[in-house]
């Protein structure tokens, strides 16, 4: 006798970009060749932030304005 059992599934099917909300997809269409950035921080207890986690994808166009922000910022 085969037993069954019912399997949900989570597949990405898209990343949106969490700045401008567009997608990160390109022209294969297929998230596993999503071009995108992604900005990860972990703070600790001796922080502000006191122990809290951020994470943001981020699209090219983005993260080009991101770049560009830390460059003049660095050189102030």
């Amino acid at each position: 006798m085969k037993k069954y059992k019912k399997i949900l599934k989570k597949e990405v099917y898209d990343i949106v970009c969490d700045i401008c909300n567009k997608s990160c997809l390109n022209d294969f269409k297929d998230p596993q060749m999503a071009e995108y950035a992604v900005l990860e921080a972990f703070w600790g207890y001796s922080s502000r932030k006191d122990n809290s986690k951020s994470y943001y994808e981020i699209c090219e166009n983005c993260f080009d304005k991101i770049e560009k922000y830390i460059k003049v910022i660095k050189h102030e």
